[in-house]
């Protein structure tokens, strides 16, 4: 069974809220922005001349919905560019295909020293022990000034594939 692939307007079609014209274009520039910066990943390569479309794994689709999440609460591009290669880390695991399919809650937790600042990423696996994890006095996170935790099996169930 070969895998379905993407590109950018399906990735933008998929994780837009609204499915607006104007929203699918906004996020198709951004799409392109996040793999110029190494932030999803197209299967051949960028691609940067004309000619040729950049196709993308589902696993990318997914991606760029928790990056469209981020940049919502004003993360930056050069911020979520720190923690790109954990994306790689968690795509093979298992809770991350559980949150992909809708089977279990995934949290993925990101905490700041200051607005310029990606300090710590941190996978938080299970739902019921989001509370505890985070007020543990051995956490790191008390040494930071703001986090962020998403949730990737409710950022999943929104993309339309």
């Amino acid at each position: 069974m070969s895998e379905h692939l993407y590109t950018v307007k399906d990735i933008a079609a998929a994780i837009s809220m609204t499915g607006e014209l104007d929203e699918v274009q906004r996020l198709m520039r951004q799409i392109r922005h996040w793999t110029n910066n190494d932030i999803l990943i197209p299967l051949g390569g960028k691609r940067t001349g004309t000619g040729v479309s950049r196709v993308y794994k589902d696993v990318e689709v997914y991606k760029a919905a928790i990056v469209s999440e981020l940049v919502r609460y004003g993360i930056t591009v050069e911020m979520i560019a720190q923690i790109a290669e954990w994306f790689e880390m968690l795509e093979g695991t298992s809770q991350w295909q559980n949150a992909i399919a809708g089977n279990e809650d995934f949290f993925l937790q990101f905490a700041f020293h200051s607005p310029l600042e990606t300090s710590m990423f941190k996978p938080l696996f299970k739902g019921e022990k989001l509370v505890i994890n985070l007020l543990q006095s051995e956490n790191p996170l008390t040494d930071y000034a703001s986090a962020i935790i998403v949730n990737v099996a409710v950022i999943a169930k929104r993309v339309r594939l």
